[in-house]
C-alpha cells in the first residue's frame, strides 16, 4: 500500500532506545508499505538530519519554516481566532506539494500523528481514509500548562488548547479510525457514536529495561510521581510526609527516591523530608531501577506517568499503585502489581513488599513478563500498523487483476 504519514519533525536518534512512537511507527510501516513522510521543521540548517532521515525513509515531503517569523505569525493567528501551533506548522508550499502528490500518487491511506498536521489531512480528498493517532492528545498538554501558570500566560495556553481541540474534534469526525495511547486520553476524544477511539499504548524498549538480580536486603522505594509543576511537587510532598515516616517506623533505614531528568527547582525541597532523596538530571534510570526494592505510583493514571511505571515493571521491579492505574494498564491486581484502595492507603502494600523478599521477586517476575507480552514496542507498533491497514480499502488480488484485464480485452 501507499501511505502518507503526516507527523512531527523526526530527527533520527543515535540511541535506539530514544526512538519515539512516531519514528517506530514509521519504521514499521516502511517495512511492508511504500511510505511518504511529511513534516515541517524550524531547524535553520537541517541538511545533515534530512540526509540521515532520507537514508532510512527515501520519500520525504517537508518544509523549513523560519522560527522567528513563525513565532510572530502564530501569535497573530491565536489573536485572530486560529491555533498557534497549527499556524506554526503551516506551509503553503508543502500544502501545494501534498495536494499534487495525493492527486497523482493515489495513496491508499493517510496516517496523522500530530495535531498540528491535521490541517493538511483535512484538505485531502475525502475518499482517502485517515487513521489519526492522537497519542496523549496534544490539546491536553496545552491545557495542563494553562493550569500551572498565572495570568496572562495561562490565558494563552488555555486559548491554544481550545483552538487545537476544535481541529482535533474535526479530525475525530473525519478519520476512519482514531487511536490514543491511554485510557485517560480516550476520555478526552469526542468521536462519532459507535466509533470510540482505540487505545494502543506507547511501548517499552524491553531490551533496554532488562530485569536484574536484586539484593534481598535492599530498602530503596522508587517514587514514580510526575514532577512537572509546583502542584505535582506539592502532591508528592504530601504523600511523602504521610508515607515515609510510617514506613520507616516499621522498616528503619528505608529511603524513598525521587528521580527525574528535568525536575523543577521546587522538587529539591522534597529532599528536606527525612528519608527522601532527590536524584536530578538522571539520564539513565536503570541503575536506580536495579538497586530499588520496589516502586510506588500513588496517583491515578490521569496524573501518573504510565511509561515510568511500565519501565519499572519491565526491569523486574514490583509496583504499588491505585486501582485506576492498574485498570488502565490492564494489569492484574495482586499478580502483576499490588493495588491500594486510595493514595493514602499505599503504605500497607509497600510494607508488605518490604517485609517479603520472596513476594518481591515473584511479583517482579510477573511484572516483567506482563510488560514484555503487552507493551514491547514490537507489539504496540504492530497494532498501530494494523490500524492503518484496516482503514485502507483492500488491494485487488493478482487473480482479480488478471480477470479484469481479460474482461477488458474481451
Amino acid at each position: 500500500m501507499k501511505i502518507l504519514m503526516l507527523g512531527r519533525w523526526l530527527p533520527v536518534s543515535r540511541r535506539r532506545e530514544d526512538a519515539t512512537r512516531e519514528v517506530r511507527l514509521a519504521r514499521q510501516l516502511a517495512r511492508s508499505h511504500r511510505l511518504t513522510l511529511a513534516f515541517v521543521t524550524d531547524d535553520p540548517n537541517p541538511v545533515g538530519a534530512i540526509s540521515a532521515l532520507r537514508a532510512e525513509f527515501e520519500d520525504l515531503e517537508f518544509a523549513v519554516v523560519t522560527r522567528g517569523w513563525k513565532t510572530l505569525s502564530s501569535a497573530v493567528s491565536l489573536a485572530t481566532g486560529s491555533s498557534a501551533s497549527m499556524a506554526y506548522a503551516r506551509s503553503a508550499a508543502l500544502a501545494a506539494r501534498l495536494r499534487d502528490r495525493l492527486r497523482v500518487d493515489a495513496y491508499h491511506a493517510i496516517c496523522v500523528t500530530s495535531s498540528s498536521m491535521i490541517q493538511y489531512a483535512l484538505d485531502a480528498d475525502p475518499a482517502v481514509p485517515i487513521m489519526m493517532d492522537f497519542a496523549e492528545v496534544d490539546s491536553r498538554w496545552w491545557l495542563r500548562q494553562a493550569g500551572e501558570r498565572s495570568f496572562p500566560g495561562a490565558n494563552f495556553y488555555r486559548t491554544e488548547a481550545a483552538r487545537l481541540r476544535l481541529a482535533e474534534l474535526a479530525m475525530a469526525r473525519r478519520a476512519a479510525r482514531s487511536v490514543v495511547s491511554s485510557a485517560s486520553a480516550a476520555r478526552s476524544v469526542d468521536t462519532p457514536a459507535g466509533s470510540p477511539p482505540v487505545v494502543v499504548p506507547s511501548g517499552v524498549d524491553v531490551d533496554h529495561f532488562i530485569p536484574a538480580l536484586r539484593m534481598p536486603g535492599t530498602s530503596i522505594v522508587l517514587l514514580l510521581s510526575p514532577l512537572e509543576s509546583a502542584a505535582d511537587v506539592q502532591a508528592t510532598a504530601a504523600f511523602c510526609r504521610a508515607a515515609v515516616p510510617a514506613t520507616r517506623r516499621r522498616y528503619p533505614g528505608t529511603r524513598f527516591a525521587v528521580v527525574g531528568r528535568n525536575l523543577p527547582l521546587s522538587a529539591r525541597d522534597l529532599g528536606r523530608i527525612h528519608g527522601v532523596e532527590v536524584h536530578e538530571h538522571v539520564a539513565d534510570i536503570r541503575p536506580l531501577l536495579h538497586r530499588a526494592a520496589l516502586a510506588v505510583a500513588p496517583f491515578p493514571s490521569e496524573v501518573s506517568p504510565p511509561t515510568a511505571i511500565l519501565e519499572a515493571m519491565c526491569a523486574g521491579l514490583p509496583v504499588v499503585t491505585v486501582a485506576d492505574t492498574a485498570a488502565d494498564l490492564g494489569a492484574r491486581p495482586g499478580a502483576d502489581l499490588l493495588v491500594a484502595p486510595a493514595v493514602d492507603a499505599c503504605g500497607e502494600p509497600i510494607a508488605q513488599l518490604l517485609g517479603n523478599p520472596t513476594l518481591r521477586a515473584e511479583m517482579g517476575g510477573h511484572a516483567a513478563a506482563f510488560v514484555r507480552a503487552r507493551f514491547a514496542w514490537d507489539v504496540t507498533t504492530a497494532r498501530l500498523v494494523e490500524m492503518v491497514e484496516r482503514v485502507a480499502p483492500p488491494l485487488p488480488s493478482a487473480g482479480a487483476t488478471g480477470r479484469a484485464a481479460r474482461a477488458d480485452l474481451a
